[in-house]
């Protein structure tokens, strides 16, 4: 289920919250599976140059896929973000990338605290998850020396 702020006013009004958003909800993330629960904290406060923020704090853990022995994984999530809320894109795309550490987000009357959520949850996944060491794998590998060619060996016409 959404749950929808006034940013700009959870971030002057200095709130702050705390909630669990379910797997189910975060449909764009690529999980092996979607039960459970993340956790999280939102505040929102003033900064430097009267500007407003958000700070999040997520913690779960989620189900992937290792990219090496394909096997499923368990991730552990705990991520730590702060967005700067925009008013709208000219003023987002305006700030210079090095000029800041915190990444411009466009804010509303009605944001979407489960999308922001995900996309930082997506932006803290790893590129290529693997195990730090993999398990054994459950069926036992074929004779490796075989050529994968030799069935056709018989196909070869001697002219």
């Amino acid at each position: 289920m959404a749950m929808i702020i006034d940013a700009f006013a959870f971030a002057r009004n200095a709130e702050s919250i705390r909630g669990e958003v379910a797997l189910a909800d975060l449909s764009r993330l690529d999980l092996l599976e979607r039960a459970g629960v993340l956790e999280f904290t939102l505040s929102g406060y003033i900064g430097s140059q009267q500007r407003c923020f958000l700070h999040l704090s997520v913690t779960g853990s989620l189900r992937l896929r290792c990219q090496r022995c394909l096997e499923p994984m368990d991730w552990p999530l705990a991520l730590e973000a702060t967005v700067w809320l925009a008013r709208n894109e000219a003023e987002a795309d305006a700030l210079p990338v090095n000029e800041d550490e915190f990444d411009p987000v466009v804010g509303s009357e009605s944001f979407d605290v489960n999308a922001l959520i995900e996309d930082e949850v997506l932006l803290s996944l790893p590129l290529t998850p693997k195990h730090a060491h993999c398990p054994e794998p459950l069926v036992v590998a074929k004779d490796l020396a075989a050529s994968p060619f030799a069935s056709l060996k018989g196909l070869k016409r001697d002219d």
